[in-house]
């Protein structure tokens, strides 16, 4: 079902509610899609509201009970939760992305060094404990980015508005820590695999990650 004809089926079907309940439904729906871009998270979204207001006057309840006293933070506790669910998943799709090209940077340097000394061409990449503890801190980095760009996106603010001296000083020590585990735990190997079932792993990964983030918001 495309946006348009969900969008008319849901205007038809708030028209069951009270004359009062209506009009701040429809305030409702104006308030998120003016403050969250994504129309078909936002259909869904309403979806649920409509059937919480539609169960509370069955049950005689107040919409009160379901929204609060005001309906604009009641709007925005929704968007703030899906935000939060959706910058995890982000970061953790664009985290696969970067630990892949690390990957096929570190193999094709290693290999390209591995030829200069006459040594034999090898398929594998030995993943080691400074691997592990570099991927971690790049994810809580990453972590760190999206969470200011949807939080400030929530607000109304530009996304790419520069991070906070605090959330620099976070974000470089995490890096710094990163490069130094790498090289200090190079020598502490955990498992050594095919290039190619790497990236096809990972790769699987974020386009598994987007999938689910589709589904789900």
């Amino acid at each position: 079902m495309n946006t348009t004809k969900s969008s008319n089926i849901l205007k038809e079907s708030s028209k069951k509610l009270s004359k009062k309940n209506h009009a701040i439904f429809k305030d409702i729906i104006t308030y998120l899609k003016l403050k969250n871009k994504n129309d078909i998270d936002i259909e869904k979204t309403l979806w649920q509201i409509l059937n919480s207001f539609i169960e509370s006057e069955k049950n005689k309840k107040p919409i009160k009970e379901v929204i609060g006293s005001d309906y604009k933070s009641f709007c925005d506790s929704i968007i703030k939760k899906k935000k939060q669910g959706i910058y995890v998943l982000d970061a953790l799709q664009y985290t696969t992305m970067i630990i892949a090209i690390l990957i096929v940077i570190d193999f094709s340097l290693e290999d390209v060094f591995g030829i200069i000394k006459g040594e034999y061409f090898y398929m594998g990449f030995l993943f080691t404990l400074g691997h592990v503890i570099q991927y971690a801190t790049l994810f809580g980095a990453v972590c760190i980015i999206f969470e200011y760009l949807h939080k400030h996106s929530i607000k109304g603010e530009n996304a790419f508005k520069k991070l906070k001296p605090k959330q620099w000083i976070a974000i470089s020590m995490l890096c710094i820590i990163g490069l130094f585990a790498k090289v200090y735990f190079e020598a502490y190997g955990i498992i050594t695999l095919p290039i190619h079932f790497v990236i096809v792993a990972l790769a699987l990964i974020f386009i598994g990650i987007g999938y689910y983030k589709n589904k789900k918001y």
